[in-house]
């Protein structure tokens, strides 16, 4: 079993159903830029992966390096058993707006302290998302899907 928590994946075979049913923070120090309606809206070498078992990796961005004032709260609150309340926010840039793009845990549960106020953004409801210059897929798990990744049994 692969234990992804290194600061670089170097595998090119990384399973999402691999990891562990509780999820994991890992430390990343890609190139983590995130692009919607002509403009960076994020721009980081610090951001904060999230492993959990059966989901791509969702990446966590310091709100020190993201465009904050472009985000809108929005009616949306999930819950996660592991992380606890998520706000989630509508990116408005210029003219355009994207419901829900992105989502933070203000107070998260422990031992998930590290990700409170850091900002993730889902890949398919922005214009681009790049990890160390390649374009990621995601879909509504907030997952993002690099080359890194591949399918695993469900």
């Amino acid at each position: 079993m692969q234990q992804p928590l290194s600061d670089k994946p170097t595998s090119a075979d990384e399973c999402p159903d691999t990891y562990p049913d509780q999820p994991v923070v890992a430390p990343d120090s890609r190139h983590v830029v995130v692009r919607f309606n002509g403009q960076v809206v994020a721009d980081s070498h610090r951001t904060l992966r999230v492993l959990q078992r059966g989901i791509p990796p969702s990446f966590y961005i310091p709100p020190e390096d993201v465009r904050v004032e472009w985000l809108v709260a929005s009616d949306l609150t999930t819950w996660c058993p592991y992380k606890g309340d998520a706000n989630h926010y509508d990116l408005v840039v210029g003219e355009a707006t994207s419901a829900n793009a992105a989502w933070c845990y203000p107070e998260p549960l422990e031992p998930y302290r590290e990700i409170q106020y850091a900002i993730a953004f889902y890949a398919n409801r922005v214009d681009a998302c790049t990890v160390d210059g390649e374009e990621v897929t995601g879909d509504d798990s907030g997952g993002w899907i690099t080359s890194e990744i591949v399918a695993g049994e469900r």
